[in-house]
């Protein structure tokens, strides 16, 4: 066995905004409160189960898994403070550091009883990792992130039913050794277990809940570093310091109140007038307009495109959906000019084993503009539905309702009476929903990415995954993530996960058009915050007030 200790290079490129920190009337700034927006209420905070910035912002913080990610975007110790990889890299063992403990609070007596403190072991073990693992991979879990721990071993089988849970390779040695055997080498594997769906969760305490595990306060056990205190529903979420944290990343601040906000356009106003500390997801608009007394720092997260609900009647077409794709060229939709044209599903941020995706992998393969073949895909496609003509609305935001309209006169010429194409401009907000919640046919939206892993963030979109946007269902397409998960070089991962992103693209599911970003604003005074590149997290326990 080779010992590993954790002064590895980075597999996950994450920005650390530190500042010099100068005294400021004998201040050094900790034991200060926070306040921070998400724009939704989390539905539960049960880590094998949560999605989305605001969950998985609150689970960053809440939670801490076996590794965290550190400054400079190194995999540092979490629970683990030693692992071992053995010599064919399929296996590794991880030693948890003494003394770690779940954070107790009266709330819990409801479901714990009276002599809760008494009773029930806080002790943090390695089964607790064990259980989360195989709840994360349970079938009547519905974990939306369970396909990407496919490269343990058995995960798969054990997440279709076709093998019990004791079959999956996890296993607790004794109270602090955890072993986790692979079924090949992994480029991303420690990325993975930074992951939500790769915290610890304790069986007692979640067999006690009763179907409610992580959906209100008295319901949440935590062992990050702080703990939830207070959830007012359709408000805020209150996190205060864990006292009981006995790892590496001790909370600085005492509090930080994460407040629901779904108008994300104003973040960074709040965040001038000291309403908020910082923010993330604001436009580049609204930083020209309300960040001058700020300090913004850009996540390339993001890649605007054509979005197919291959769920749809008309959508579910492959020949309709080629058709669309092939008609029109992108550089004559007057797009603004400072956009930059995507190479792909995935934007800038994603890596693979800590390497540029994109510089590695190079750009995905999408339907080519072709006239004629785009007329022959429409033909076979009415026959197919066996129709004479379809309606197709397209929806986008106010900003992009000039492109769309571009679009559908592309559409209309090449497909005549055979078409009738719609423009439907909503805000922002509702864009997203509507993409999250499968009410649409072809959208000119934002994916955001909810990882810097290629490969996580391709899993999304297989067939048993609950993000697949474009309701796309492929046994191929989840062959080939779960073939790029399993090549055991950054290289061979890299090319597979190009591989599905065409695989995608060239179905029609999505076609890419140009990248943004989203930025994180900082109030002046503030520093010490981590986020990861994708956006979707943000850790508060490095972070300093000066006032």
């Amino acid at each position: 066995m080779k010992a590993l200790f954790f002064k590895l290079t980075s597999l996950l490129l994450v920005f650390t905004f530190m500042f010099i920190l100068t005294s400021c009337g004998g201040s050094d700034g900790v034991n200060m409160s926070f306040s921070y927006p998400i724009p939704s209420e989390p539905s539960t905070l049960d880590p094998q189960v949560c999605s989305g910035m605001a969950a998985e912002t609150a689970v960053a913080n809440l939670f801490e898994g076996l590794v965290r990610i550190g400054e400079n975007g190194a995999i540092v110790p979490g629970a683990a403070e030693k692992m071992d990889v053995s010599s064919d890299g399929l296996v590794y063992t991880f030693r948890l550091r003494s003394g770690l403990k779940w954070h107790l609070t009266g709330k819990f007596s409801d479901i714990l009883g009276e002599d809760f403190e008494k009773t029930f072991d806080a002790a943090l073990a390695a089964k607790d990792f064990v259980f989360g693992f195989r709840r994360a991979l349970s079938p009547s879990t519905s974990s939306p992130g369970a396909s990407s721990l496919y490269a343990i071993k058995n995960a798969k089988e054990v997440r279709n039913g076709e093998l019990p849970a004791t079959s999956l390779g996890v296993a607790a040695a004794d109270t602090h050794t955890l072993i986790i055997t692979l079924s090949s080498k992994c480029a991303d594997f420690l990325s993975l277990l930074t992951e939500p769906v790769s915290m610890p969760c304790n069986e007692t305490f979640f067999n006690a809940c009763k179907g409610k595990y992580g959906k209100g306060l008295s319901f949440t056990l935590c062992n990050g570093p702080f703990y939830l205190s207070k959830w007012t529903s359709g408000s805020s979420l209150l996190m205060k310091k864990n006292a009981d944290y006995t790892g590496t990343n001790k909370a600085l601040p005492s509090s930080v109140t994460l407040y629901i906000n779904h108008d994300e356009s104003s973040y960074t106003k709040k965040v001038s007038d000291g309403v908020y500390d910082a923010a993330i997801g604001v436009t580049a608009a609204s930083i020209q307009a309300d960040s001058a007394e700020c300090n913004v720092f850009e996540f390339q997260n993001t890649v605007w495109g054509l979005c197919f609900n291959c769920g749809d009647d008309v959508l579910s077409n492959r020949y309709i959906r080629l058709a669309l794709c092939g008609s029109f060229e992108a550089s004559k939709l007057g797009l603004a000019d400072n956009h930059v044209r995507a190479k792909g599903l995935l934007p800038s941020c994603c890596r693979i084993g800590g390497e540029n995706y994109r510089e590695k992998a190079g750009s995905a393969d999408f339907v080519a503009y072709n006239h004629e073949k785009a007329s022959d895909y429409w033909r076979a496609g009415l026959d197919d539905l066996g129709l004479s003509s379809v309606t197709v609305t397209v929806m986008c935001t106010p900003e992009n309702e000039y492109s769309v309209r571009k679009l559908l006169q592309y559409w209309q010429q090449s497909f005549g009476i055979s078409i009738k194409a719609k423009a439907d401009a909503v805000e922002l907000s509702s864009l997203k929903k509507s993409l999250k919640d499968g009410k649409y046919q072809v959208a000119l939206a934002p994916v955001t990415v909810s990882s810097a892993s290629a490969a996580i963030c391709l899993a999304e979109y297989s067939p048993e995954s609950g993000k697949n946007i474009f309701s796309y269902a492929s046994e191929t397409y989840a062959d080939i993530i779960a073939n790029a998960f399993r090549s055991g070089s950054a290289a061979s991962t890299a090319e597979g996960c190009r591989i599905a992103e065409s695989f995608l693209m060239q179905n029609g599911a999505f076609y890419p058009l140009y990248e943004s970003s989203e930025f994180l604003t900082l109030a002046k005074g503030v520093s010490g915050i981590v986020g990861s590149p994708d956006g979707n997290s943000v850790c508060f326990a490095s972070a300093v007030k000066l006032n």
